[in-house]
């Protein structure tokens, strides 16, 4: 099998890893109905590593619809400092792709003894779930092949979300049908997929200029999919890089530009897009190597700029979620040009079974 197959195979799969989110809505807004009639104050996303970032895009509807407490927080953090603040008024949502993470066992073990709920989203088949886990949602997108996490980054991250979601529109008296939403989703990844050659020449692009370091910048619902896109060429590829809120970029990083790096936006229409376009012109005027991802028009290419369109969902945190795919294929083919082998990057596991 040629080198980095099995990652390239895995994203390929994004569309019918959606398919099985749309198939899992009555049973995750189930879920959601007996979480919200429990009547919890604080919820806990946790996660390590991709899945952290996982839990902290899923927070969001809940975090910033007002009347509950969200904790996005890396597994290692609550259950070695924040599980004080878990009582039985609490849900501990967690995401694991194996289901068998060291730190996310020992973080819902906690949470539990300490009363509270304790869900997991997995897309490994449950074998003896734990006593401790009250509800273990097993999301069947087929298995990843790779150690990279892909496909099951975007489908856990749409998962958890519709459950959040579903909470939050609960508490406001809305019922929302988010099978709509899902299969736009799926709609806007075929779409991208087909851009494969576009998104390789962009990798190409960079490893021909010569650029070793990125800075993964973007707001709300796109902060955790750069965080994700930036572990992903970084550890593919073992280069330098960051992801930051896109405004912090002026208190300190920027005195980079004009090193050899490459500035990535992600940039839906939404509260930050106007905000982060002016810092994106900015950038751009100053001279930096700029990639975009949006899904607005109007924005200048050519040259060191490279724009890449998102489709149009009508959901920012949707459209943030989506730009993960092409991201993903840029730090493939990025990762294969300089001759490293994505499928099974030095050091990693599939999971991580002690601390």
């Amino acid at each position: 099998m040629a080198v980095g197959r099995k990652t390239l195979m895995d994203i390929y799969e994004t569309p019918r890893a959606v398919d099985s989110i749309y198939r899992s809505i009555p049973r995750i807004r189930g879920l959601a109905e007996e979480v919200y009639g429990e009547g919890p104050r604080k919820f806990f996303f946790i996660g390590c590593g991709s899945s952290y970032y996982a839990a902290m895009y899923a927070a969001l509807p809940i975090l910033n619809m007002g009347g509950y407490t969200a904790y996005p927080q890396p597994s290692s953090e609550v259950l070695l400092y924040t599980y004080r603040a878990i009582d039985s008024g609490s849900v501990a949502v967690a995401i694991s792709r194996s289901g068998r993470t060291a730190e996310t066992l020992t973080a819902l073990k906690r949470a539990k003894e300490r009363g509270a709920t304790t869900i997991i989203f997995s897309i490994t088949r449950p074998g003896e779930v734990p006593n401790y886990i009250d509800r273990y949602i097993y999301i069947d997108v087929g298995g990843e092949r790779s150690v990279v996490m892909t496909k099951s980054f975007t489908s856990l991250s749409l998962a958890a979300w519709v459950f959040s979601s579903t909470v939050a529109g609960l508490s406001r008296g809305e019922g929302v049908d988010y099978g709509s939403y899902v299969l736009a989703v799926r709609g806007a990844v075929e779409e991208l997929l087909d851009r494969v050659d576009a998104l390789r020449e962009v990798s190409m692009g960079l490893i021909g200029s010569g650029i070793g370091r990125a800075v993964f910048l973007g707001q709300g619902p796109s902060y955790p999919i750069a965080l994700e896109a930036a572990l992903k060429l970084k550890e593919t590829s073992y280069i330098a890089t960051e992801a930051l809120h896109a405004l912090e970029f002026r208190h300190g990083p920027m005195a980079t530009v004009g090193e050899e790096q490459v500035l990535v936006f992600i940039n839906p229409g939404g509260g930050s897009f106007n905000a982060v376009r002016k810092l994106y012109l900015d950038m751009v005027g100053r001279g930096a190597r700029t990639i975009l991802l949006t899904d607005r028009e109007g924005s200048p290419e050519g040259g060191a700029n490279v724009v890449v369109e998102i489709p149009e969902l009508g959901v920012e945190d949707l459209v943030a979620l989506t730009a993960i795919v092409p991201l993903q294929l840029i730090a493939y083919y990025y990762a294969v040009g300089r001759g490293r082998d994505p499928d099974a990057p030095r050091n990693l596991v599939r999971f991580v079974g002690e601390y």
